[in-house]
């Protein structure tokens, strides 16, 4: 699975895509009109020791499957962010409003496949670079 998804992340890549942990390709993308879709398709790259800042979409709630074992953040019902292990090509589920992160502990770059569904507009993430989380574990 993954290395078909690499190799179409691969062909749709340009430099708008490039972040300052890895990148976030858009393989798809279907809505009602071009500023504004439903469903989302992404692939992340995330560099070794690199990772997303905690943040938070309002408008939409998020699945990720990753290809290796990653480290993320997520707010529970009540307020309170806890940290987890994913598993491999097993989905971690990310309801709209919660806050999150992901961080690759690896020595190698680590995929995520991501499906975004709900109301997804671009400006919708609110980030807070001031709350960075502490994994308290090691792989």
């Amino acid at each position: 699975m993954f290395d078909d998804l690499r190799r179409r992340a691969e062909l749709l890549a340009d430099g708008s895509c490039e972040r300052s942990w890895g990148a976030s390709i858009v393989l798809t993308s279907c809505g009602e009109s071009p500023d504004r879709c439903d469903v989302r398709e992404k692939f992340l790259v995330l560099k070794p020791g690199c990772g997303i800042v905690l943040e938070r979409h309002l408008g939409f709630s998020e699945l990720w499957i990753p290809h290796r074992p990653i480290w993320y953040a997520l707010e529970n019902g009540d307020g309170e962010i806890e940290s987890h292990t994913a598993t491999p090509h097993r989905a971690v589920v990310i309801p709209r409003g919660r806050k999150h992160k992901l961080h690759n502990p690896g020595p190698d770059a680590a995929f995520v496949y991501e499906v975004q569904t709900g109301v997804i507009t671009d400006g919708d993430k609110v980030v807070f670079p001031d709350e960075d989380i502490d994994f308290p574990f090691t792989s």
